[in-house]
């Protein structure tokens, strides 16, 4: 997903709701627990 961070967005609007946000860390974080291994932390951290 390298480089793909800002598909789905709307570059034509300035602000983004809580709820989208909430959103897109949900489906995020869905993601994360289907190809996370057993031996890599429960909660993805995209900034370590």
């Amino acid at each position: 997903m390298a480089g793909g961070e800002t598909a789905g967005i709307d570059l034509s609007r300035k602000f983004v709701s809580e709820a989208e946000l909430d959103e897109r860390r949900k489906k995020r974080q869905e993601e994360w627990e289907k190809v996370r291994k057993p031996d890599d932390p429960e909660g993805k951290n995209m900034y370590t």
